[in-house]
């Protein structure tokens, strides 16, 4: 019996996010699950969404919006429930509805702690969570939930420095800047999953001084004052490609710097957004080859 009570603990849960809204809808709304909140001055929606959810992750990060017919107060409700049934957390809240450029929205964002308490009410099966305003259905999410930690406590700890874009297109400067908070912020917040401790971008460069210059892991007098500010650490750089016209890719290389060892790896790959495609779903596709296909996330859980 107690093997049995193993393998139940080991067995993957799929998690199944329901979106509910009796909000009259005009056009599909946009919800997401994430690991955790996007960084202020990114885009939200090219954030990578959750496909598989572990103990160690701590929480799931449910935001969305969705464009409704009149202006008002809806109630949002959430609730989760376990596979037989049981509601085991919920959450209600008034939102107020936003008009911006003629456009109503509705918004709605919660944190969902998977603290001991929640995690011990989870068993093997379909867990599903409801999202409801003023009561009707708006959309549907599948996460898989597996029980344990992916977190390698043998690495000290992650820095991420700002990324760049060593692009001579002139993009619009503000939408550049949102951009590479969104690359340098996605990567940080899945690093985060499997190491201990990450240091975002905006506090690394705050505390180096000044400012980091490009390809700094490409430079020994740099890696040096890295390694000198720093102590052990995995330091992670990015170049990101903007595209100035539409049949031109998205690239992105990223440096990693191992400050024990001295090891530096390399990562790169592009990504066309071909006409009719979603510039998000681009983003993500590109962010997503490096950090899993390519490898830079199992390097850091097999150090």
């Amino acid at each position: 019996m107690q093997g049995a009570s193993v393998i139940r603990k080991l067995m993957p849960i799929v998690l199944f996010i329901v979106l509910i809204s009796g909000c009259r809808t005009m056009s599909p709304p946009r919800f997401y699950a994430l690991s955790d909140e996007p960084m202020r001055n990114s885009y939200a929606g090219f954030y990578l969404e959750l496909q598989e959810v572990y103990d160690s992750d701590g929480q799931i990060f449910v935001m969305g919006w969705a464009d409704v017919e009149k202006e008002g107060t809806y109630v949002m409700e959430l609730k989760m429930l376990n596979p037989k049934g049981e509601q085991i957390y919920t959450y209600k809240k008034d939102v107020k509805s936003d008009t911006n450029k003629g456009e109503i929205t509705v918004g709605f964002w919660n944190t969902i702690h998977l603290d001991p308490d929640l995690t011990a009410k989870l068993s093997p099966g379909n867990i599903t969570i409801h999202i409801y305003c003023d009561g009707k259905l708006l959309d549907t999410k599948q996460i898989k939930y597996t029980p344990g930690s992916i977190i390698n406590p043998n690495v000290n700890q992650v820095v991420v420095l700002p990324f760049y874009s060593s692009t001579q297109s002139t993009v619009e400067r503000a939408y550049r800047d949102g951009m590479l908070n969104t690359f340098a912020y996605t990567v940080t917040n899945e690093v985060k999953r499997v190491a201990k401790e990450v240091i975002p971008h905006y506090v690394a460069e705050q505390k180096l001084s000044d400012k980091v210059p490009q390809k700094c892991l490409n430079d020994p007098a740099c890696r040096e004052r890295l390694k000198e500010t720093f102590g052990e650490a995995i330091v992670i750089e990015g170049d990101v490609i903007l595209p100035y016209y539409v049949d031109f890719p998205y690239e992105l290389k990223i440096t990693l710097f191992n400050t024990k060892t001295g090891e530096v790896k390399g990562y790169k790959n592009f990504m066309l957004c071909t006409e009719g495609s979603k510039i998000s779903t681009c983003v993500k596709s590109l962010i997503k080859s490096i950090l899993y296909q390519q490898g830079l996330l199992a390097y850091i859980r097999g150090l």
